[in-house]
């Protein structure tokens, strides 16, 4: 299993303890486990495609769960909508996806770290006031946007998160919305990251299944914590967290291409180049 994963034991541990920490924070909080689970791991070297199966199977028992318990708050007819415009976008960044898998681990760690910075100053600056109804327009944007983010980098939420809260909708309404949207855009998400990158992702949903048992032991750990602390409090601390995981990613990268270092799979290259050049040249003086 971790040779077809191409993991180390220590790193299949790692990877369980930051799906547990971002389930946690997102029972806490009521958002954001791809947005502090995603970024983790590609510190850790996993491929890109790979991390967004393993995150979307895990937040899937979560999303199916709170979509069934609140299935009678749940807006039917924009949640639907928002699937079949999401799907467009979906495509688009997928393409994307497919050209930022072939860049080496050091840019997209710069590239994720970026878009979570991003996403974050936006939900921080833009505090839309509720109203009945929005223009179509910008539902539209939104899912679309909501669509080229899941598909480009897995964190699909914000634009649905700011649409939502848009609304003047009860709690229940807009945590049921944002439920049976990602409970339905998740499968869609791994059917065609498997379309685009091959069967072999799918191991990674399968490990997502195991790790299901920290789904729960997060969800457990997350609730109480959120009961406790204000709404208030929970948002600028997690906000603050994800400030910091953006950096975390972000810094060490922008600092290697100031200096001009070479990334690491350069390095690797260089010494592999290296050691053939070696071995030819011991061949050419034992003739």
């Amino acid at each position: 299993m971790l040779e077809v994963l191409d993991m180390h034991v220590v790193d299949v541990a790692a990877a369980g303890a930051i799906i547990c920490f971002a389930v946690t924070a997102q029972a806490a909080v009521g958002f954001g486990s791809a947005l502090f689970a995603i970024p983790l791991l590609v510190l850790l070297g996993i491929p890109l495609p790979n991390i967004i199966v393993l995150v979307y199977t895990c937040s899937m028992m979560q999303t199916v769960i709170g979509a069934r318990k609140l299935r009678e708050d749940v807006p039917w007819r924009p949640a639907f909508a928002a699937i079949s415009v999401m799907t467009v976008g979906l495509v688009l960044g997928l393409v994307l996806l497919s050209r930022l898998a072939n860049l080496n681990k050091d840019t997209i760690r710069l590239a994720v770290g970026c878009v979570l910075a991003l996403i974050v100053v936006a939900q921080i600056v833009i505090r839309p006031k509720p109203v009945a109804t929005l223009h179509p327009a910008w539902g539209a944007a939104a899912f679309v946007s909501a669509g080229f983010l899941g598909g480009a980098c897995g964190m699909n939420g914000p634009p649905l998160v700011l649409w939502s809260m848009a609304h003047d909708w009860s709690n229940a309404k807009t945590r049921g919305f944002l439920f049976a949207v990602f409970s339905m855009a998740n499968p869609i998400q791994i059917a065609l990251l498997t379309v685009t990158f091959g069967p072999s992702v799918l191991w990674f949903a399968v490990l997502g299944v195991g790790f299901l048992p920290l789904v729960y032991l997060g969800s457990t750990l997350g609730l109480p914590i959120g009961n406790r602390m204000k709404k208030d409090t929970l948002k600028t601390c997690a906000f603050g967290l994800l400030l910091v995981i953006a950096a975390s990613a972000v810094v060490p990268a922008a600092l290697k291409w100031a200096r001009g270092e070479k990334t690491q799979e350069e390095a690797e290259l260089r010494t592999a180049l290296n050691r053939t050049d070696m071995e030819t040249a011991k061949k050419k003086r034992a003739e």
